[in-house]
Order: C-alpha cells, then structure tokens, then sequence
C-alpha cells in the first residue's frame, strides 16, 4: 500500500486501514 500524496479516510477505510495502522 503506497501512493503519492494524502489518503483520505474514506480511501484508508476503502483498503481496511485506519490512521493508527499507518503509525
């Protein structure tokens, strides 16, 4: 999972992410 530029949360949500996976 790796892209340029902000995600939003509706795309994290979209790949079953939240913010706190990401830290």
């Amino acid at each position: 999972f790796a892209r340029q530029g902000p995600v939003t949360n509706a795309e994290l949500l979209d790949f079953g992410f939240t913010q706190a996976d990401l830290f």
